[in-house]
């Protein structure tokens, strides 16, 4: 016989479903984030603010819920939110991976991702012979590191007009 209890319990099974389903593109979009980092070595030992490198790397609104939610979906990450288990040494994800989960670059930001915060890098690899654009993996390569004192170095390319550039330091 079902009682208040039960029907108590099936509301809110039915709320979460429903959170869960309209924020579909960005559990999504952070479970690419992290099925993109190496995992092992223990949990992080601080809190790195997850939820703001992917919202970085995917344009989307991520809250901690969400990364949360995509952790504990994701079959080879364990650990509690924050402190998952992957190595801090971040890997910025292809973009190609958000192609996969049907999401764009939606804010308006010109800003682009900071990567002070990743070690390495991603590359989508192509199947040959297959159709256009299909993605055959991953492959994860080391940023390299800073051959120049950056503040000798304008960032821009030719035809800057900075300081650096005009007066040739």
């Amino acid at each position: 016989m079902l009682n208040l209890e039960h029907f108590k319990f099936i509301n809110s099974i039915i709320v979460i479903l429903d959170q869960l389903l309209e924020r579909d593109v960005q559990i999504r979009a952070a479970y690419q984030w992290l099925d993109a980092q190496s995992k092992g070595g223990g949990p992080l030992q601080e809190d790195h603010n997850l939820e703001q490198l992917i919202e970085d790397w995917t344009g989307l609104d991520i809250t901690d819920h969400d990364v949360s939610v995509a952790a504990g979906l994701h079959r080879t990450v364990s650990g509690g939110y924050p402190f998952l288990e992957i190595e801090p040494s971040f890997t910025f994800p292809s973009s190609e991976r958000l192609r996969l989960v049907g999401a764009s670059f939606d804010r308006e930001d010109e800003e682009q991702p900071l990567l002070s915060s990743y070690h390495c890098y991603e590359l989508a690899h192509y199947g040959e012979g297959e159709e256009p654009g299909t993605i055959h993996g991953f492959e994860r390569q080391r940023l390299p590191e800073a051959a120049i004192e950056p503040r000798d170095f304008c960032g821009q390319h030719g035809g800057c007009l900075c300081c650096y550039c005009v007066d040739e330091r």
